[in-house]
């Protein structure tokens, strides 16, 4: 699915093996600029690496584990549409 495809519809992307979420990140800016991206992480120091990213794109966003599925959907749902 090319990215500039990709609907606000809250899919998770596991990733494991030799690529990472800022790979991934990367790829997809490549395709499109603008569109929301949530980065889903508890880890600490990813997280100042999301805060800093964030001052320089302000289509990425970060939701905390844990948390609640309340949370996770009224993030999803403050996402401007994409399409």
């Amino acid at each position: 699915m090319k990215p500039s495809r990709v609907k606000k519809d809250g899919r998770l992307l596991q990733i494991a093996g030799s690529i990472d979420g800022m790979d991934v990140y990367r790829h997809i800016r490549k395709a499109n600029k603008t569109i929301p991206i949530v980065f889903i992480s508890g880890n600490l120091e990813f997280l100042e690496s999301v805060k800093d990213l964030q001052s320089r794109d302000p289509h990425v966003h970060h939701v905390s584990k844990p948390f609640r599925n309340k949370d996770y959907i009224n993030r999803m749902n403050s996402l401007p549409e994409c399409l």
